[in-house]
């Protein structure tokens, strides 16, 4: 599974940055908010004015996910944000692929229990970003992100689509190379889940010190 993800990874980001080319690209900014603090990661690719995703569900649909059914409703609420685009689109043309991790894939990245989701990043160059060591060696501008969701679906995000949407969209946020903040008001907020469903003005301020 591994190697599937970076097949693609490297195909998307080779194809990406040729896109990105065509349009100035934002500075990488240091921030508080960094994932990895120090080595800020910036998504490359515009549509327009804004930095667009392209996110796929489709993978979620033979395992019955409950995400595949929040996936356009997280989308949407992130088109609310000035400086983000952010689309559902079919396997062949996304740039952010959703998909159930296995048990495997989970141990061998040593993911906490309680971790309900994670992003990985993958940089222009087709490198992956799984850690802030590998964040350090990277070029910092991402053109390809998974968010895997873990193996066993959490009792509590599966009868609310309130939390799915609020999953979905903090992942997003860490496409967009946002990290964890320490209030709980924000979506970023890294203490567990909630209700939110929309950027907080502090959200919002770090986005726009990140894509200027």
């Amino acid at each position: 599974m591994k190697n599937r993800w970076k097949t693609k990874s490297l195909l998307a980001a080779l194809t990406l940055a040729v896109v990105a080319s065509l349009a100035p690209v934002t500075t990488p900014q240091a921030s508080a908010e960094e994932i990895y603090t120090g080595h800020p990661l910036r998504w490359t690719v515009k549509v327009g004015a804004y930095w667009g995703i392209r996110v796929n569900y489709t993978q979620l649909m033979p395992l019955g996910s409950v995400y595949r059914n929040t996936a356009t409703a997280a989308c949407k609420n992130w088109m609310a944000v000035k400086q983000a685009y952010c689309v559902i689109s079919d396997y062949s043309t996304s740039n952010v692929d959703m998909v159930q991790a296995s048990t495997a894939f989970w141990t061998d990245h040593k993911v906490p229990s309680n971790v309900v989701a994670w992003e990985v990043s993958t940089d222009s160059a087709g490198h992956q970003i799984f850690t802030a060591a590998e964040a350090a060696t990277t070029t910092g501008r991402v053109a390809y992100a998974a968010i895997y969701f873990a193996p066993t679906t959490n009792k509590t995000v599966a009868a609310s689509a309130t939390y799915q949407t609020n999953v979905i969209m903090h992942e997003i946020g860490h496409v967009y190379g946002m990290g964890h903040t320490t209030a709980n008001t924000d979506l970023m907020w890294g203490g567990g889940i909630t209700a939110i469903m929309a950027l907080s003005s502090a959200d919002q301020a770090v986005m726009a010190s990140f894509y200027k």
